[in-house]
């Protein structure tokens, strides 16, 4: 898994990401030109070893069936997320809501 915004660099080297399984959150975010997007893809496509069809799917697709996972146990699959700030909004109210339903932390009034 590749999780984070790599403006400058990289997680992941370019001979992993040729050998994996690439699932993305989202093609578009993964692809963006710089300085958002993914180095950890963008640096393999730029030295001719990928394209954009070597990414196998949106995480959303498998989740609903319309693509396929990994084939094999031996298979490796590379998870690249950039961050989407919707995904951010739907974690943040999860936690928010637990929050609430155990009673735990202390809420502060902004609004004043």
């Amino acid at each position: 898994m590749s999780v984070g915004y790599n403006a400058a660099g990289r997680e992941v080297d370019s001979a992993t990401v040729v050998d994996a399984m690439v699932i993305v959150e989202s093609r578009d975010a993964v692809l963006a030109p710089p300085p958002a997007g993914s180095n950890d893809l963008r640096t393999p496509m730029e030295e001719g070893l990928i394209g954009p069809e070597h990414i196998e799917a949106e995480v959303g697709e498998l989740l609903l069936g319309t693509k396929a996972g990994r084939s094999s146990p031996g298979q490796v699959t590379l998870y690249k997320s950039v961050g989407i700030a919707a995904q951010d909004v739907a974690a943040a109210h999860l936690v928010l809501n637990a929050a609430r339903q155990q009673n735990l932390g202390l809420e502060v009034d902004l609004s004043a």
